[in-house]
């Protein structure tokens, strides 16, 4: 972990290490203390949105590395807070409550159940601090992508559009559009294949394909 500690893979691992520690830990004084339960709970809530950002990160890697790498910068910018989380939960040593007579866990009831309060209240601040940080860093990436695919549905709209005209008036001067002009419709619909079925069916992949072929002969 060492070579990674200053890289977003390595402050992502670091935190997810950290929410694994916290929910083991205080699970195994489940039902003992409504604030442990809480930081279970927000440590749950932080391991979910890392593994998001992890995976989308490495999903973007290879198709758009731009974004992949802002999420990485965001992820950066969590070093500081996961460092202090750190830092409080290695106050805290593992323990199980069985491992107590019942008069001991009733005084450690008391007390948070080895917990100290105040630290407990640092833990889930720093939780919720890392979570809050995700959440929007998260939320701009949705809002971004989906401002780009808007754009990009309607730049392929006004090219499609454009093409339709194109192909009208050479039907109304000519009756029958040149070769040269089906061609040009033909490889300006089929140059946005890729990312309109990217997660589509191979049948209909298989269907577009005859269309193609079908562009081409007329366009021969």
């Amino acid at each position: 972990m060492a070579d990674l500690a200053g890289t977003a893979v390595g402050i992502i691992s670091l935190g997810l290490q950290l929410c694994q520690g916290i929910v083991s830990y205080s699970e195994a004084w489940r039902g003992y203390d409504e604030e442990i339960q809480n930081t279970n709970n927000k440590a749950k809530a932080l391991r979910t949105l890392l593994k998001t950002l992890r995976d989308t990160i490495e999903d973007l890697q290879e198709t758009r590395p731009q974004v992949a790498a802002d999420l990485e910068e965001k992820a950066m910018s969590m070093h500081s807070s996961i460092e202090k989380l750190r830092k409080i939960v290695e106050r805290f040593k593992p323990a199980r409550s069985e491992a107590f007579p019942e008069k001991v866990r009733a005084q450690l009831k008391k007390s948070v159940y080895y917990f100290q309060r105040d630290s407990l209240q640092d833990m889930q601040n720093h939780l919720d601090q890392i979570q809050n940080v995700l959440q929007t860093s998260l939320l701009i990436y949705n809002w971004q992508d989906t401002m780009e695919s808007r754009a990009m549905q309607i730049s392929m709209y006004e090219e499609m559009r454009s093409m339709h005209s194109t192909l009208k008036d050479a039907i109304s001067s000519t009756g029958m559009p040149s070769p040269s002009v089906l061609q040009l419709a033909c490889d300006s619909q089929l140059k946005q294949l890729p990312i309109m079925l990217s997660n589509s069916e191979p049948m209909v992949q298989a269907n577009l394909g005859v269309v193609r072929y079908d562009l081409y002969k007329l366009a021969a």
